[in-house]
């Protein structure tokens, strides 16, 4: 259940939506049984070793590969199937996790349901501690409640202790009983029980700068500010859009439109059909070349459309989400691995391999990275500095191995990847997983002020990129609402694929 590109190689996301791949058919039962030791499915398979569950006829028609040494062995195999079975399934509906989902393909889990899946493994294999870093990111409000009444539970019956390892404007659960505070420097600076230890809660959070939310969303409607150029064309249309996988109705009939500068927030809880209205608005969903431009229309024309070839389309199109950030390769610079000045620059073509460019791409990456180059940190924290003490210079940066900044600081190279090429369409799903406090509230405000984050050689690059990201159309997920941006004027709210509020 970890991160898709812990080889350092590239993994395709995407593929979720085809399960092309055989291995990308594991379910996510199959893949918990495995971290049991008990292989079963598709995974005994791909071992070449025998499935305990299978009926008796399956295991004769692979008798050979697949044979036990023993009836004792297949016995005592069984019983430890049978044992981890009760053990997924007891704790599986206590996380949310239905049937359903335990015999879905891993790879075809929403962002929520994957990060509970994550926290399932860690629970059932009888480990006395577990550290659950950021366990609540990507949780919508109830089933962060429900995680944080688990945790309770379990850490009061010492089955197992839980360390939670958050971001500092995080609110601390009730079953927190001591607090450790780490600076920005990766220094510890206080210890103790929680009473003695200041902490942020609920409501404390977010104090430094302006709060987002649904009420911010209403007043800007209210007041014009985020809906878009309404006048110009849509770049991307939906009319009555549905999606159905087997039986399963994903998307209902959906309407949207994203016009030049429109600010929208797509919300809804796991599994309300965000990732998948998300995938065809990006052009990576298989089913949104069968559409025609009539009810799904990217930048005027159907998918399918030669200007909507892969390589073009991308170069319209920011966008960054779990899913990309898992996917993001990260070899060493030794093997081949992408600088932190390549990784934005990838973004020019949107792509996921080093690239050449211009020596005007190039300045337009430092002119980036300088607004941000502070906040960029090595893994224990700390900002990187010269020699003698200084904070390096942007080129120095840039020239740094993005594989060895920490979690919130590749976040940041990320998201100006994203933007780095002022893409007409902007869609930023959970963006701010793993940045600290400051690391959000300074990318907030690059979306929100664009006057105060000047990026251009000359006073007409200057001109035209402040013109450039005002017309770009944003598409924003965030279960925090209060990291919402604040210029945002449009939001759009799904339960279990249809459409349930719209402002």
């Amino acid at each position: 259940m970890g991160s898709a590109s812990a080889s350092g190689e590239f993994s395709n996301y995407s593929a979720r939506y085809g399960a092309i791949r055989e291995e990308d058919r594991v379910t996510l039962y199959e893949r918990l049984m495995d971290l049991l030791d008990c292989p079963v499915g598709l995974v005994a398979a791909n071992k070449f070793v025998p499935d305990p569950l299978a009926s008796s006829d399956a295991a004769d028609q692979v008798v050979g590969r697949f044979k036990y040494r023993s009836e004792a062995e297949r016995r005592a195999a069984l019983e430890r199937a049978q044992q981890a079975d009760n053990v997924i399934k007891k704790m599986a509906p206590l996380l949310l996790i239905t049937n359903e989902l335990l015999h879905r393909p891993v790879i075809a889990l929403s962002n929520g349901q994957t990060r509970r899946a994550r926290i399932l493994s860690s629970l059932i294999t009888g480990a006395e501690l577990v550290v659950l870093e950021e366990p609540f990111s990507g949780i919508d409000v109830g089933t962060r409640q429900r995680l944080s009444d688990l945790f309770a539970q379990l850490h009061a019956g010492r089955r197992p202790r839980l360390v939670l390892v958050l971001r500092e404007q995080d609110a601390i659960p009730d079953l927190v009983t001591h607090i450790l505070k780490v600076d920005d420097q990766g220094r510890i600076i206080s210890i103790g029980p929680r009473k003695s230890v200041s902490a942020p809660t609920s409501t404390s959070s977010q104090t430094e700068a302006k709060r987002g939310g649904h009420d911010v969303v209403l007043s800007n409607a209210q007041g014009g500010i985020g809906l878009g150029d309404t006048s110009s064309p849509a770049l991307i249309s939906l009319k009555s859009v549905s999606i159905q996988y087997g039986d399963k109705l994903v998307l209902d009939s959906i309407d949207l439109s994203l016009h030049p500068g429109l600010r929208l927030v797509l919300a809804g809880d796991n599994g309300s059909g965000k990732t998948t209205l998300l995938a065809l608005l990006l052009g990576d969903h298989p089913k949104s070349f069968s559409f025609p431009a009539s009810s799904l229309s990217l930048f005027s024309h159907a998918r399918d459309h030669p200007s909507n070839a892969r390589t073009l389309i991308n170069r319209r199109l920011g966008h960054l989400s779990p899913e990309l950030f898992n996917a993001f390769p990260r070899k060493p610079l030794a093997a081949g691995g992408l600088t932190v000045g390549e990784v934005v620059a990838s973004g020019f073509e949107n792509v996921f391999a080093r690239r050449k460019y211009s020596e005007h791409q190039k300045q337009r990456v430092w002119s980036l990275l300088s607004l941000f180059s502070d906040l960029i940190k090595s893994p224990q924290g700390s900002s990187f500095t010269s020699t003698q003490g200084q904070a390096e210079d942007v080129k120095t940066v840039s020239d740094r191995a993005f594989a060895g900044l920490s979690h919130g600081s590749q976040a940041i190279v990320l998201f100006l990847r994203a933007v780095v090429s002022n893409p007409q369409v902007l869609v930023l799903d959970e963006p701010f997983q793993g940045m600290d406090r400051r690391q959000v509230e300074r990318t907030r405000a690059f979306i929100d002020c664009p006057a105060d984050f000047v990026v251009g050689a000359t006073a007409t690059e200057q001109q035209q990129d402040q013109e450039e990201r005002k017309r770009m159309a944003i598409v924003l997920v965030s279960h925090y609402e209060s990291e919402w941006p604040t210029t945002f004027g449009s939001l759009l709210r799904l339960s279990d694929g249809k459409v349930v509020e719209r402002i």
